[in-house]
């Protein structure tokens, strides 16, 4: 498969730069980051032209985000550090706050917790089976996307290690505001704010996602690392119950 070879290829590459003397602090995506981020990248392209088909147009928030997300991530395998962290919140934007904001303004019908747009980008109802289908991928693949960042990015949950967690979070929450400001427009200054209100614990909701599902990628982790610095006789970096 191609994206098994592009993977492969790129983990390669990230493990022989690390092996030519990068700082051992510096982090590197690893392999299942690097999978899911192809797998994110190749979503956006299909979810942008899925649109562009659907009569919705091509030139959207979402192919800008892709674009620059797959650049920031070319530098990511190239050993930038920062992109690492970069490639983690724009693929936060791209894959999972851009599916989850697709249920903000839509004609929706719930099956239980399962969210279906009846009429998605009011393109018809025979369009709403497979676009439901790709937004369902994206929101998978984002929470995957997530949580090989955070393992990837070696997060903790104290605040020296787990500072990335929020500043995620507050991206989302930001981002998410801003499009309830700007859908609003001049009704965001006017009377009835009940929708809105609605609205914006939507998206509160939502950027508050990615920092729940990255404590729990790295919780097992942190705890490992707690349980062996207390075998070791150093102090534990958890609460103490007492």
């Amino acid at each position: 498969m191609v994206i098994a070879d592009a993977v492969g290829w790129a983990g390669l590459r990230v493990a022989s730069r690390h092996g030519a003397g990068l700082p051992a602090g510096l982090p590197a995506p690893s392999r299942p980051f690097i999978l899911v981020s192809f797998l994110g990248l190749a979503w956006g392209l299909v979810h942008v032209g899925m649109e562009a088909l659907m009569g919705a147009g091509l030139v959207k928030p979402g192919l800008a985000v892709t674009a620059i997300w797959a650049v920031v991530l070319v530098l990511a395998l190239r050993g930038q550090g920062w992109a690492t962290y970069a490639s983690v919140v724009l693929g936060a934007l791209g894959g999972y706050w851009l599916t989850m904001m697709h249920y903000y303004n839509m004609q929706l019908h719930w099956y239980g917790v399962v969210p279906w747009m009846t009429n998605p980008e009011h393109a018809g109802r025979d369009w709403a089976g497979p676009y439901n289908i790709l937004v369902s991928a994206g929101a998978v693949l984002g929470l995957a996307l997530l949580w090989t960042g955070a393992r990837a990015l070696n997060l903790g949950l104290d605040l020296r290690r787990g500072w990335f967690m929020l500043l995620v979070s507050g991206v989302l929450i930001a981002s998410g505001v801003a499009a309830v400001v700007l859908h609003a427009g001049s009704a965001f200054v006017g009377e009835d704010k009940a929708w809105m209100y609605d609205r914006l614990t939507w998206v509160t909701g939502v950027g508050l996602g990615p920092l729940i599902v990255m404590t729990i990628a790295v919780l097992p982790r942190y705890t490992a690392e707690d349980g062996r610095r207390e075998a070791e006789g150093a102090p534990s970096s958890l609460p103490s119950s007492a």
